[in-house]
């Protein structure tokens, strides 16, 4: 009958032990992950990441308007128009 109450005594003793443990490991976990200093702003953060967008589209913009441009100018050494490319259209 000692027997008994003994393993389950030690069984009752190991689930109390096997908590603290699992509870402590929680919470060193919850300090660990915490990082120290002030926290970034998130708003911050993205108000960044749409600057730098914003500056990639402007690049991109701008050499858009320089094919565009290029493409205008090479019509015009060349002679052709809108109007008579459009006309070659409708006759075909």
């Amino acid at each position: 009958m000692t027997l008994i109450y003994s393993l389950l005594y030690q069984k009752k003793i190991g689930r109390e032990y096997y908590l603290i443990l699992l509870t402590h490991r929680q919470l060193f976990e919850q300090v660990r992950d915490n990082k120290r200093g002030r926290k970034g702003d998130s708003s911050a953060k993205e108000m960044a990441r749409l600057k730098r967008e914003n500056e990639r589209l402007r690049r991109e913009l701008e050499k858009a308007q320089l094919i565009m441009d290029a493409q205008k100018k090479l019509s015009q050494v060349l002679g052709l128009t809108l109007l008579d490319s459009q006309e070659k259209s409708e006759e075909q």
